[in-house]
C-alpha cells in the first residue's frame, strides 16, 4: 500500500502490482530445515488478557448496585395553555 500511495495511485491493480513486487523480493524458507521454524507473528501471545481471567484475579466489588430511582423524580410536564 505504501508503495502505490508513493507512486501516487491506489487503484486495486497498482497495489496488486505492487504487492506482487513486494513479495518477490522475500526469500522463501528452506524446507528441509532441520531447525525448528519460528512460530508465525500471529501465534505469539499478543499481551491482551481475556476479560474472564482478569475478573477472577480482582477482588471483590462492595460498591451499591446501580439505581435509576432518580429519574422517577422528574418534574411532570404540563401541557402549554392548560394552566
Amino acid at each position: 500500500m505504501a508503495a502505490a500511495i508513493r507512486a501516487g495511485a491506489t487503484s486495486a491493480d497498482v497495489v496488486a502490482v505492487e504487492t506482487r513486487k513486494a513479495a518477490a523480493l522475500v526469500s522463501e524458507p528452506a524446507e528441509d530445515s532441520d531447525e525448528e521454524a519460528e512460530p508465525p507473528p500471529w501465534a505469539e501471545p499478543s499481551g491482551v488478557v481475556s476479560l474472564t481471567v482478569r475478573r477472577v484475579q480482582l477482588p471483590e466489588d462492595k460498591r451499591p448496585l446501580p439505581t435509576v430511582s432518580h429519574y422517577h423524580q422528574l418534574p411532570k410536564r404540563q401541557p402549554k395553555g392548560t394552566a
